[in-house]
């Protein structure tokens, strides 16, 4: 059991359960103190944790304490001189809260593994209860704290929110009294049931967090995710992007974390013993940070075949990139030889839920590794992006219209409003998934916009041409869409139907203005790839969509160089005789598509260039 002050006594705990805390005008929240920035003081030794820094702090501040309902309160059977009360909020509804304080308090550095659950245990002790929870944290290891207990929390049914600051709550200049005030009241009127990291008026996924700034009032971001939630005025909530608990879920604390953990960062500089140290009796799964999009060298046969031991060993190995934003894939050769050697793609995780969901994993299933990797495949709580080929589109236009109708117990028109529009891209963008003309068309009669998009920027013609719903398609160009709309990711229909290899798709809307307005990086892996495979009709669709033949990925290499390098003589003759092609383009190592050829013994393809009658 953690030790903490003022913990809630047995007495306490019946009385609030005899209380009317949990009404619908009122909601009680546990606020714990682990120590970090926010609540430290200067002493001569520099900035320090302090002791019950908060109790009186907050006490004398209206918008913390209502004192004079506090006082009103005191005679009310359950309630405590040690809590708190907010005066009423926009919604016209108090958070009552009570603080806990860890002993001893932690620089956010030195949280280790017992500490984790010792938080965790507080939750559980406490969690029939408070209507929610809020940690205050330090910042370093913040992002680490709220991916491990988004796993270990399972079935959690309740917002549980980490927070902090850059400068202490003692200052009179800081970003605590902020975030401090913005965890309490997003944790007291919304139920999220998530675990959550509020920072600078956002609650971003916990697991989905990574700090990356250490001198600025926004030390965080959530490179690939939006937030949950964005304060303003109002409280704007992303509600299609909250995951519910299971339904009949239980919630329980999983304490049995796993530790024999290493981490592996590739560099040009790292050898094969390097890469066997991290790999010793007691390994039992290995973080890689790979390059880019998920890349090793191919040229180190020796790094793949210590991978390859390693997995036979029963060591889990998992894939993510060293990039901050993006994941992994297998558009390369380099990255589809780690799959083929055992490797579990990590997608688009960030270290910190990596590393937490094996810990987690192999305390749940030790002895398992096969289901460890299977497990840690899979998105467990959000903390990782499923390809929508993946995904299969279930909900029917019944199901989402009772949705509705369960959600519409809220207050006002406007929430009202506001669900709704949240929802009607949902029913739009899966009628089109489910090649549905006939929901689409009442869609339209209803006087629906055909063009709304989800929170990924998504519009009903993106989604019919990764599925590769021509009818839909044609249907939705027949309705005069934008048949060039941009979505979160910069890509338009076009690109989606190139991407997913829907070419027929793909001709019609050339045919109709379709445009391809995606960078350049995002361009030549899929123009590199195209090349490498083999793959001449996505290539010859790419190109009469407009894209530059001659873009070059991050080593220089363009679409020739692959095609040559993987002796697909078709597509050498293709971007010869039917494009602009600059055969004399070099790629890093300072080799023409030809030189690749010659070098491989390709010596058809190497002529088939040089031959100016091919």
């Amino acid at each position: 059991m953690a030790v903490f002050q003022n913990d809630v006594t047995r007495s306490i705990q019946m009385n609030v359960r005899k209380s009317k805390l949990h009404s619908t005008s009122e909601s009680t929240i546990l606020v714990v103190y682990t120590g970090g920035t926010i609540g430290m003081v200067k002493s001569e030794s520099g900035y320090i944790p302090e002791s019950n820094i908060f109790q009186n702090s907050l006490r004398s501040n209206i918008r913390f304490h209502d004192a004079e309902e506090h006082h009103r309160r005191l005679s009310h059977p359950g309630y405590s001189k040690d809590f708190f009360i907010t005066p009423l909020s926009f919604y016209n509804k108090r958070i009552i809260y009570k603080i806990l304080q860890m002993v001893p308090l932690l620089d956010s550095s030195c949280m280790s593994v017992r500490n984790w659950i010792q938080i965790a245990e507080v939750i559980e002790e406490n969690y029939k209860l408070y209507d929610g929870f809020v940690i205050l944290h330090g910042t370093d290891t913040m992002p680490y704290t709220a991916s491990i207990l988004s796993f270990i929390l399972e079935d959690l049914g309740k917002p549980v929110i980490i927070t902090g600051s850059q400068i202490p709550f003692s200052e009179i200049r800081n970003d605590a009294v902020d975030n401090l005030l913005g965890a309490i009241t997003i944790a007291g009127h919304f139920a999220i049931p998530e675990v959550g990291l509020y920072f600078n008026n956002r609650l971003y996924r916990g697991n989905r967090t990574c700090k990356y700034d250490n001198s600025s009032f926004e030390p965080f971001k959530s490179p690939n995710m939006r937030c949950l939630i964005k304060a303003g005025i109002n409280f704007k909530v992303n509600w299609n992007l909250i995951r519910m608990p299971h339904k009949g879920g239980k919630f329980r604390v999983h304490k049995d974390l796993d530790s024999n953990i290493s981490v592996v960062s590739f560099s040009p500089i790292m050898t094969e013993e390097s890469l066997l140290a991290s790999i010793n009796p007691h390994t039992k799964a290995i973080i890689i940070q790979t390059y880019g999009a998920g890349n090793i060298p191919d040229n180190r046969p020796e790094l793949l075949d210590a991978l390859k031991r390693a997995n036979e060993r029963g060591i889990v190995i998992v894939n993510i990139t060293q990039c901050k934003k993006g994941g992994v894939s297998d558009s390369y050769h380099c990255g589809q030889i780690l799959g083929r050697a055992g490797v579990i793609s990590g997608r688009d995780m960030t270290f910190e839920a990596a590393l937490c969901k094996l810990s987690y994993l192999l305390g749940k299933y030790p002895g398992e590794p096969e289901k460890v990797k299977s497990e840690v495949s899979k998105d467990l709580r959000g903390e990782m992006t499923i390809d929508p080929e993946e995904i299969d589109f279930s909900l029917t236009m019944k199901e989402i219209i009772k949705t509705i109708g369960n959600v519409l117990g809220i207050y006002t028109q406007q929430d009202r409003d506001d669900v709704t529009e949240e929802i009607l891209p949902i029913i739009i963008n899966t009628a089109a998934a489910q090649d549905n003309i006939r929901e689409l068309t009442q869609i339209r009669h209803e006087g629906i916009s055909l063009e709304l998009c989800d929170y990924e920027g998504k519009t009903p013609l993106h989604v019919a041409c990764s599925t590769g719903k021509k009818e839909i398609v044609s249907f939705l160009v027949r309705q005069e869409v934008n048949i060039n709309s941009i979505d979160s990711q910069g890509r338009t229909p076009l690109m989606e139907a190139i991407n997913h290899g829907h070419f027929e798709i793909a001709r019609e809307l050339i045919k109709f203005g379709g445009i391809i307005s995606c960078p350049n990086e995002q361009l030549a892996p899929m123009l590199c790839y195209a090349g490498m495979r083999g793959d001449l009709n996505k290539v010859k669709i790419l190109y009469k969509s407009g894209v530059n033949i001659n873009v070059i990925d991050y080593d220089k290499k363009t679409v020739g160089h692959l095609a040559a390098a993987n002796n697909h003589l078709d597509v050498i003759r293709y971007l010869k005789n039917k494009t602009d092609y600059k055969f004399d383009a070099k790629d890093n190592n300072g080799m023409t598509p030809a030189e690749i050829a010659e070098y491989k013994g390709f010596l058809e393809i190497s002529n088939c260039i040089k031959n100016t009658d091919q």
